[in-house]
C-alpha cells in the first residue's frame, strides 16, 4: 500500500504546476523568454524542497511503526538537504542501508540516479547563493517527471524494507 507520503505528491506538484502555468503565461508558450527566468529558478528551489518533503514525511511513517511512542523530529531535525549522502544516514536509521543506491529505473544506471539527486540540490545551492543566473523551463519539466518516479522508487523500497521486518 502507498504510503501517505507519497498519496501528498500531487498536491505538492500543484505548486510546479502553477509555476508552469504562469511561465506559459509569461512567455507566451516560448521555451525561454524575458521575465521567466525567474519562475523557472522558482520551480527548481520547489521541486527540491518536495523531495525534501517527501523524504521526511516518508521517513516519519515507518519510524513510527518501528519504534511506537518515539518521535522522529530528532533525527529530522538533522536532515536539511536532500542529497543522496543525507538521505542515505537518515533512513539508516531505519536499518536501510545506501537507500538511495537501491533506486533502480531500467535503463537508467543506478550511479545516473544518484547523480541526478545531486546535481539538483547542487542547482538549489547556486541559484540560492546567486551563482546561477539562467535555468529553463525544460529542466523543470524533466525534473518534475524524475523525482516523482525516484519518490514513486524509495516509497517501494522503504515498504518493502518495513514488510521485512515487521512482518
Amino acid at each position: 500500500m502507498p504510503s501517505r507520503a507519497l498519496s501528498l505528491i500531487p498536491s505538492r506538484m500543484k505548486d510546479i504546476e502553477e509555476l508552469l502555468e504562469a511561465h506559459r503565461q509569461v512567455g507566451k508558450g516560448r521555451r525561454w523568454a524575458r521575465g521567466t527566468a525567474a519562475i523557472n529558478r522558482a520551480a527548481i528551489l520547489l521541486l527540491t524542497s518536495h523531495l525534501e518533503g517527501f523524504v521526511e514525511d516518508l521517513f516519519g511513517e515507518p519510524f513510527e511503526k518501528l519504534f511506537p511512542g518515539r518521535n522522529p523530529n530528532r533525527f529530522l531535525k538533522q536532515f536539511n538537504t536532500p542529497t543522496c549522502r543525507n538521505i542515505n544516514d537518515l533512513y539508516e536509521f531505519l536499518g536501510l542501508s545506501e537507500v538511495t543506491g537501491q533506486i533502480r529505473f531500467t535503463p537508467v544506471s543506478t550511479k545516473k540516479v544518484l547523480d541526478a539527486i545531486d546535481s539538483l540540490v547542487d542547482l538549489r545551492h547556486r541559484i540560492v547563493h546567486g551563482k546561477l543566473t539562467r535555468s529553463y523551463i525544460a529542466d523543470v519539466k524533466s525534473w518534475r517527471g524524475y523525482l516523482t518516479g525516484i519518490e514513486r522508487k524509495l516509497d517501494v523500497i522503504v515498504a518493502a524494507h518495513l514488510t521485512s521486518v515487521l512482518g
